[in-house]
């Protein structure tokens, strides 16, 4: 599976369902909340997130990576 770092959280959630597990996990405990993650995450990427959250976007691609999904970058 892949994604891109500049997809809304959303979308990405509602594809890849099992993410929204590990983002919370992760540090993205917003995600948790259902109003927050039905707003906020409508217009979020992952890149957004990563610099707001200030979580550094290796480990989340490493956390990703072994779960099977790739981001693809574009100049992260």
């Amino acid at each position: 599976m892949k994604i891109s770092v500049d997809e809304k959280v959303f979308d990405i959630v509602n594809r890849i369902p099992e993410i929204k597990e590990i983002l919370i996990n992760l540090g993205f405990t917003h995600l948790a909340n259902e109003k927050m993650f039905n707003t906020v995450a409508k217009v979020i990427s992952i890149r957004k997130a990563c610099n707001m959250h200030k979580i550094d976007f290796s480990v989340v691609k490493e956390a990703l990576n072994k779960q099977g999904i790739e981001i693809e970058e574009d100049g992260f």
